[in-house]
């Protein structure tokens, strides 16, 4: 049976023009057993009914609300003309559907109907999607791997300040566990809560530690990195390194660096100002070379182990993924 798990979110608020279903204050939605919803606004491809076609079906609605284009393969609208989810994606089994109109419906309903007496609104989580997504991603890269004969393995890693949420973390400790699949944290708090999970993961999963460092951040990965967690800090400030060194000795652990490279390959997305050389954080060329040297002088080059580096957001076109892959792999060389 598909995982499910569900907590209350009595803060939260629906969108403007948004209902929920099972709100009691709202008409039963109609089965789709005959004509259309009074109000619909059709949009191509989707054209109304005429009076030779009065008929509606889950087909049309899925069309009309593009379900295949934001929601596919783990979304679809289901013969009774509900939302449904399809947690293991093109491999979900008919009988393996979730009706979500029945879920919340059982959420909702008084204890005395059978119900779990829930307020409104819910927060629905698929467990089982967060595990397909994870096998599916670390699929992708081990058949590449594979076809261009690569001698080592891709190892992920999730950035925490995408969804902070304890459940969803420890869902991808969990389920990312066989991958050795990590969490990347870029704060103190984050750093906190990626150590409490990893320490029921993967001993070979990666805490990779980036953002603004001070003495405190770089003592919370170097203490992680003594209980045996797999712990990187990123350079993203030449100074850094000198908090790295000095705060290692002090606390007798042989740290794991990595540096994050500022590249020259811009985009023109919606971050494009502040993507290549006028990025914020990362070091140019010689800035690493001179990190490689106080390095050398420490007795630490064995130390720096990582090369790390974004491109940006909203990425426009994946031939610049191609050029800011080659540009790292050229400072990588």
């Amino acid at each position: 049976m598909p995982a499910l798990a569900y907590c209350v979110d009595a803060t939260a608020a629906p969108p403007p023009g948004y209902a929920f279903a099972g709100d009691s204050s709202l008409p039963s939605p109609d089965l789709f057993s005959g004509g259309p919803p009074e109000t619909t606004i059709f949009t191509s491809p989707v054209s109304a009914p005429t009076s030779e076609n009065l008929s509606w079906s889950p087909s049309l609605s899925s069309s009309l609300y593009k379900i295949d284009g934001w929601g596919a393969p783990y979304f679809s609208v289901n013969g009774s003309g509900n939302m449904a989810v399809r947690p293991y994606g093109t491999a979900t089994l008919p009988h393996q559907e979730i009706d979500l109109l029945k879920i919340v419906k059982k959420a909702s309903d008084p204890i005395s109907s059978g119900g779990l007496g829930l307020q409104l609104p819910l927060i629905v989580r698929f467990p089982d999607v967060l595990k397909n997504r994870l096998e599916s991603l670390q699929s992708a890269f081990d058949h590449a791997i594979q076809s261009q004969g690569y001698g080592s393995h891709y190892q992920g890693v999730f950035p925490v300040k995408c969804n902070q949420d304890r459940f969803v973390v420890e869902d991808i400790v969990k389920f990312g566990s066989p991958f050795r699949f990590g969490l990347e944290a870029g704060s103190k708090p984050e750093i906190l809560l990626a150590m409490s999970c990893l320490c029921k993961g993967n001993s070979d999963a990666l805490l990779v530690c980036n953002g603004f460092k001070d003495a405190e951040y770089i003592s919370l990965a170097l203490i992680a990195r003594k209980l045996a967690l797999n712990t990187v800090v990123v350079l993203e400030q030449e100074e850094e390194l000198d908090l790295v060194i000095d705060l290692s000795k002090r606390l007798f652990v042989r740290p794991v660096v990595g540096v994050r490279a500022k590249l020259r390959t811009k985009h023109s997305g919606h971050f494009g100002s502040t993507s290549g050389e006028k990025g914020k954080f990362g070091l140019t060329t010689t800035q690493i070379l001179r990190v490689v040297g106080k390095l050398k002088q420490h007795d630490m080059l064995d130390c720096l182990q990582l090369l790390h580096f974004h491109i940006g957001s909203q990425i426009p076109s994946t031939t610049l993924l191609a050029d800011g892959v080659g540009e790292a792999a050229q400072i990588y060389l």
